[in-house]
């Protein structure tokens, strides 16, 4: 069991930010790499509580691509590195 806590961004910078500020491998240097960088999931220990952590942009409709990348993000926290 985990909170959720979504932050929608605006900017690749934002994104970027979040990546450093929790040490994760830049996307960049990714071998996934496939476009623009579009979210970022964190699964971290806060006190005695697991919390998952999403940065990503705000959907505008159902089913758009921020829709899956919400998505997309959520399952890195349940599932983990799962796209390998």
């Amino acid at each position: 069991m985990f909170r959720l806590e979504v932050t929608w961004v605006t900017t690749q910078r934002e994104l970027a930010e979040a990546r450093r500020r929790y040490g994760a491998e830049s996307f960049e240097r990714s071998i996934l790499r496939r476009g623009p960088e579009d979210g970022f999931a964190v699964l971290l220990r806060v006190g005695g509580e697991l919390v998952c952590r999403l940065y990503v942009h705000r959907p505008a409709h159902v089913d758009d691509d921020a829709t899956a990348m919400l998505g997309h993000e959520l399952m890195h926290c349940l599932a983990g590195a799962y796209h390998r």
